[in-house]
């Protein structure tokens, strides 16, 4: 999300991989909109590179991957979201440590523009060829 060169990024993973090895991925992509920033990446959108699942997908296939699951879990991050918005504060220690103090803003973004259906959750897994 935050790496301007995704194809060359999956290029050099293809490289360093070999042959048969597999590669899966967890990723924030872009679907019906922009987000409103801060995300956790990114403080704006000038160091944001988010990318379509479609698009995403397509640059690991070019760089070598065959694919063996390309799945939209954007419904099971958003049941996820729905329940840590009615369980409270979440416990410390916590992410907010790594991500500074503007934590609540960057994931109350993160999860309406998920819950708004703006950013989805690709869940992938490829081997090499």
């Amino acid at each position: 999300m935050n790496i301007a060169d995704r194809s060359g990024l999956y290029r050099e993973m293809r490289r360093v991989l070999g042959p048969k090895r597999r590669f899966a991925t967890y990723d924030v992509v872009l679907k019906d909109g922009d987000p409103t920033y801060p995300m956790p990446w990114s403080a704006g959108a000038e160091g944001s590179f988010l990318m379509t699942a479609d698009d995403t997908c397509r640059a690991i296939e070019e760089a070598g991957f065959r694919p063996i699951l390309c799945r939209d879990d954007s419904e099971a991050a958003k049941s996820w979201i729905s329940k840590l918005q009615s369980s409270g504060p979440p416990p410390q220690p916590n992410l907010g440590i790594v991500i500074g103090p503007n934590i609540v803003e960057i994931m109350t973004n993160l999860g309406r523009a998920i819950m708004q259906g703006r950013l989805g959750i690709l869940t992938a897994v490829f081997e090499a060829s």
